[in-house]
């Protein structure tokens, strides 16, 4: 036992260093261990004064960190410590630290420091703790209470707990001080100062935080108030928390998020605040939250349990600046809408839920949208959805089932659209308007093995003053075997397609197929099954074709086919108008074609004679093959008895940007005479113009 009355400038400079140690090999021998208790130990000062003190150590079995306190080389200067009532023994630490100041080599400076202290088997704590850096101030109260130091570990939930944490602020450079292995998460907030100060007393079973407030990054701040039941086993802590306020900016998460944890599709509002309630466990809670933000008001109240799987939540929305969240602001506008969720599950194969939604408003394009309503059932990957909106310019109501446990859900919908403004709705330049009727029943929606029926009726259209109509159309898809069946009937137009294909990678086949002769920009060529079909097309001028285009009056129907089998290299198409008229002009007996072969695709296309205005054609013919990314044609028009009045050969080609056009020698025929070429014509064509 050492009992000091007083030590005064004891130990003015202090200097501990610790050599690299050297492993020596032990004899193989036992070494006997004297297991006695090591005798009672105490310290007593009433008084110790140090003024300009200097303390080094150095552990050199440990290199030198480049920044912050480095603990295993620390080194003190100019130490300043008044402290009394100092009792230190195997089972006690007390004392009281009237003044202390110092300066460490790593930059740290305690400009002030100061309490009362104690630690013993049943309690530590701290009282009047003031700790004062050019940046950071620490002031509070605390003790903590324990059965032993034996049983802490256990018995941690019974633990007591008194804080109080008076206005403090803690720099982030002196943070990063103490503890440089922050270094990377808080580099960029070395500046940063975050102020808080609180009340909390309890168990640590049993917490109640009378009130706890913390702010920082110029304009965040946080209050809460509330208890806490159940630590230290945090999945069933519960938390009883009926005031939690949260205020930042955008400027301020950026700051404090880190970098990509914002997606750039998004932007943040320039202010939020965040208010509310939070009562439960991590796993099963309830919650209210009103948030305020520069974009708009969100309130949401709702409860979950994820144990159960199951949530009831009601949310409003009001003047949500969509557009600006969304940086989409010349498309989308404000949006204020109510809606409600309640059920059980996240599959969508197996939950059972009701969602309800009320949209008041909701611009888009330019355009105020109102009151729209809409529920959905789902119920074990069924699905029943219902809306309704009854705007001035666009009125519906549509009611659908669809069944979503397989990839590509079955589908009944029906929807009655009586009244669309397509002006109105900004879709549109001029005046359109419709209404109509639309059914679907499919069993199968996946695009490459379709199997159902739509149809289209009391279709009417207005274009301005004028007004159409028309009878149904009926589109039907059906599988039989490994073959796709897909046909359209209506008035205008009929068409099938029937075969062997899957609609997805019908247009990668067709341009598989083209890009043999000429290749195509941006084309990628990508795996496609075998596809062996038959297309056919039929276009009349029925009534509602007439109400919309009246010059194509006396128009005869006109049929197209197409054969496609890829396995084959297989491609052939053609055309027959018998008659084509428009505002005057006439063409008969149009015909095209299109074959290919095994290094070129051969074109063709004639008609019998046209007339446009007071030019008479007869017997004209464009053919010509495409090869090597090469065009071939051979224009010909002839006279009623079949003779050659003109003639031009030409071949072209895509270079860089733009067209050549190279015309064959001796080819040109004009009024029945022939011209000579120059060999080494050509002509180019781009965005600049024509360069001969």
């Amino acid at each position: 036992r050492k009992n000091l009355q007083q030590a005064s400038d004891l130990l003015a400079n202090i200097t501990v260093k610790i050599g690299k140690q050297t492993k020596i090999k032990q004899a193989n021998q036992a070494i006997k261990l004297d297991t006695t208790k090591a005798p009672f130990w105490q310290v007593l000062a009433s008084n110790i004064d140090l003024v300009n003190t200097n303390i080094q150590f150095d552990d050199e079995e440990h290199p030198k960190q480049k920044t912050g306190l480095d603990y295993f080389h620390i080194n003190v200067k100019d130490l300043l410590l008044n402290a009394d009532s100092v009792n230190f023994s195997e089972n006690k630490y007390a004392g009281k630290i009237q003044q202390m100041h110092f300066k460490e080599q790593s930059g740290l400076s305690i400009v002030e420091f100061g309490t009362q202290f104690s630690y013993t088997n049943k309690e530590a704590f701290v009282k009047g703790f003031n700790l004062k850096t050019d940046k950071t101030h620490i002031q509070t109260d605390l003790l903590f209470q324990y059965h032993s130091i034996a049983t802490l570990a256990k018995e941690i939930g019974a633990c007591k707990l008194d804080l109080n944490l008076k206005e403090s602020k803690l720099a982030i450079s002196d943070l990063l001080m103490i503890a440089p292995d922050l270094q990377k998460q808080l580099a960029k907030q070395q500046g940063r100062v975050v102020s808080a100060g609180g009340i909390v007393k309890g168990s640590i079973g049993n917490l109640s935080i009378t009130e706890f407030h913390a702010s920082g990054f110029e304009k965040t701040s946080l209050q809460v108030r509330g208890q806490i039941k159940g630590l230290p086993n945090f999945e069933k802590t519960y938390f009883q928390l009926p005031s939690m306020t949260l205020s930042t900016t955008s400027k301020d998460m950026q700051a404090i998020l880190p970098p990509k944890t914002i997606p750039n599709s998004i932007r943040i509002p320039a202010s939020m605040r965040l208010k509310g309630s939070f009562n439960g466990t991590m796993n099963s809670f309830g919650t209210k939250i009103l948030a305020t933000t520069s974009m708009g008001n969100i309130q949401l109240n709702g409860s979950m349990s994820l144990r159960e799987k199951s949530y009831d939540a009601k949310i409003d929305l009001s003047r949500v600046e969509l557009g600006k969240f969304l940086k989409k602001d010349s498309l989308f506008g404000q949006l204020n809408m109510h809606g409600q969720v309640k059920g059980k599950g996240y599959d969508y194969k197996t939950l059972q839920a009701n969602l309800q939604t009320n949209i008041a408003s909701f611009r888009f394009k330019g355009y105020n949208y109102q009151n729209l309503e809409a529920t959905a059932d789902l119920d074990q990957g069924s699905m029943q959805l219902k809306a309704a909106m009854a705007d001035s310019n666009l009125t519906f109501d549509l009611d659908g089932l669809a069944a979503l446990k397989q990839g590509f859900p079955s589908l009944q919908l029906s929807l009655l659209v009586d009244t669309m403004n397509f002006k109105a709705l900004h879709l549109t330049a001029d005046s359109f308007s419709m209404h109509s009727k639309f059914k679907v029943d499919f069993s199968n929606t996946h695009p490459d093995s379709l199997i159902g029926e739509a149809f289209i009726s009391q279709i009417r259209f207005s274009r301005g003053s004028k007004h159409f109509s028309s009878d149904t159309a009926r589109v039907k898809a059906d599988m039989l075997g490994e073959e796709n069946q897909f046909t359209l009937f209506s008035k205008p137009l009929i068409a099938a397609i029937n075969g062997r294909y899957r609609l997805t990678e019908l247009p990668t086949a067709l341009q598989h197929h083209f890009n043999q002769y000429y290749q195509i920009q941006n084309f990628k060529d990508t795996i496609f099954i075998p596809q062996d079909w038959k297309a056919s097309f039929q276009f009349r001028t029925s009534p509602i074709v007439l109400q919309f285009l009246p010059e194509l009056k006396g128009t005869d129907t006109m049929g197209a086919s197409m054969h496609f089998v890829s396995e084959r290299n297989l491609l052939d198409f053609s055309l027959n108008a018998p008659l084509i008229q428009y505002d005057g002009s006439r063409i008969r007996q149009l015909q095209a074609k299109l074959s290919s072969g095994d290094t070129a695709m051969l074109y063709g296309l004639n008609f019998e004679n046209a007339a446009v205005k007071n030019l008479l054609l007869n017997n004209a013919s464009l053919n010509g093959r495409i090869a090597n990314n090469t065009v071939y044609g051979n224009l010909i028009f002839r006279n009623k008895l079949f003779e050659k009045l003109y003639q031009l050969s030409l071949s072209m080609q895509q270079q860089n940007k733009g067209i050549r056009f190279h015309l064959n020698p001796d080819s040109l025929l004009l009024n029945s005479q022939s011209w000579k070429v120059d060999p080494l014509n050509s002509i180019y064509y781009d965005s600049a113009g024509i360069v001969a």
